[in-house]
């Protein structure tokens, strides 16, 4: 079992909820919904009236804040 689902995050699920996303991320989801704002963290896309990121998409955002990715 890896850290992510110890905390409960599904990452198998290729898209997160914004309470998933702040939950990986050790933040919260007014945080999430600035850095997005910010251009830090993608978009993602919405589906009705909630939004999902790619985890994939979100592991590359991760990367570069890390500055592992340029």
């Amino acid at each position: 079992m890896n850290n992510y689902e110890e905390r409960g995050i599904n990452i198998m699920s290729q898209y997160l909820t914004a309470n998933e996303l702040a939950e990986l991320l050790q933040v919260t989801r007014c945080t999430v919904y600035n850095w997005v704002r910010k251009g830090i963290l993608p978009c993602g896309f919405k589906i009705g009236k909630c939004r999902r990121w790619d985890y994939s998409e979100i592991e590359n955002s991760i990367k570069i804040m890390k500055g592992e990715l340029y």
